[in-house]
């Protein structure tokens, strides 16, 4: 896959994502420790190709934290046409669906800590072997949570890299996860904001072999791409603007951003970073109505480009 969203949002923006170290642990947790892991939830299992070797690292899941579950699925099947199923035995876990096909996850957060744990998207790292990749997070980062097995799952693990970005990091069973990459209305590229590479990438190196690769010929130079060998699997900027602590944004794709945008405010949500702040016009930066924040790009990518002027 050719990466998308390679251009870093403006420098102009206003926005911040003001996540506190303490508003990760208690978001992140609430997956584990919320859905009250000692009994054993039932978590929804992830589509996998049974016959398919782990073959690397790979983004191959997202969690939605939020206050509002009801909320948040009304603004996601409005605007991407998501389903949506919960059950008890599910506890604070609610599953969307994309044409039948699982594509995220919606973790409750407890009301009365929104407060102190604001909505957020957090990816899946597929990783060959939770317990020692999480090692390494322990000794220059931060295990928030695991690792611990969940049924029909896998093994995964609550981490912070070392610039304090959340992640979870999970080992399947059964098989590697099946995605529709470059379809519209699921996840396509995930990128990191960090506050310094010469610490993000010998991290992300070390822990779990992603290392600075090649990217298109017209690359902003400043704007790296994360992988292995050929494979592209995510994007890393530093923080254009102030208050902003490492993060991974995750991209959703679309047919056109500028639309999404559009339609995404009529439904009570707020474009942080619109198609015309880009140098491209080929993204945008949009904030659910809990406040959730998430990335849509064009994909793929020729036909916007067929269609400016």
């Amino acid at each position: 896959m050719n990466g998308p969203g390679l251009n870093p949002v403006p420098e102009h923006s206003s926005h911040t994502f003001s996540l506190r170290r303490s508003v990760f642990v208690a978001s992140l947790a609430s997956l584990l420790a919320g859905c009250a892991i000692s009994e054993q939830p039932v978590i929804p299992s992830l589509p996998v190709d049974s016959a398919a070797s782990y073959g690397g690292p790979q983004f191959v899941w997202y969690d939605l934290f939020t206050t509002d579950v009801e909320g948040a699925s009304s603004f996601y099947r409005d605007l991407f046409g998501w389903e949506f199923e919960s059950a008890p035995e599910y506890g604070n876990f609610s599953l969307a669906r994309h044409n039948g096909i699982p594509v995220a996850g919606l973790v409750r957060i407890d009301e009365a800590r929104a407060e102190t744990v604001p909505p957020q998207w957090v990816p899946n790292l597929l990783v060959g072997n939770v317990d020692v990749v999480a090692e390494h997070f322990s000794r220059a980062g931060r295990v928030l949570k695991g690792p611990v097995d969940l049924p029909d799952r896998g093994r995964i693990a609550v981490v912070e890299d070392a610039e304090g970005a959340p992640l979870m990091l999970l080992q399947t069973t059964g098989g590697v996860p099946s995605n529709a990459e470059g379809t519209h209305g699921f996840f396509l590229w995930t990128e990191l904001w960090s506050l310094d590479e010469a610490i993000s990438l010998p991290f992300y190196s070390a822990a779990v072999g992603l290392e600075s690769v090649d990217g298109p010929a017209d690359l902003d130079p400043e704007y790296r791409i994360l992988g292995t060998g050929d494979r592209r699997l995510a994007g890393l900027i530093k923080i254009p603007m102030d208050g902003v602590r490492p993060h991974w944004l995750s991209y959703i794709a679309v047919a056109d951003p500028a639309e999404v945008a559009r339609r995404a405010e009529s439904l009570g949500g707020r474009v942080i970073i619109g198609p015309g702040d880009t140098s491209d016009r080929l993204a945008a930066v949009i904030a659910d109505p809990v406040g959730g924040v998430f990335g849509v790009q064009q994909w793929p990518i020729a036909d916007l480009e067929e269609a400016q002027p």
